[in-house]
């Protein structure tokens, strides 16, 4: 399923939707086995304030000691 948007994606075949709402609310991918998609950001129409999106990006890669 990569290089999908997820409206090419069929409804069956997504296992979750969700939204990150609160400062540091996070989740985590195992990136061989998941495809993921990341919405642009939509103001509220409840909420009138600025919005914003910061991200952390952190890759844990195997390494291996030669001794």
């Amino acid at each position: 399923m990569r290089n999908l948007t997820l409206n090419e994606v069929a409804e069956e075949d997504i296992c979750a939707k969700f939204e990150l709402r609160e400062f540091m609310d996070s989740f985590a991918v195992h990136d061989p086995r998941v495809s993921h998609y990341v919405s642009p950001i939509v103001k509220s129409e409840v909420d009138a304030e600025d919005a914003d999106r910061c991200m952390i990006l952190i890759d844990f890669s195997p390494m291996i000691q030669k001794i």
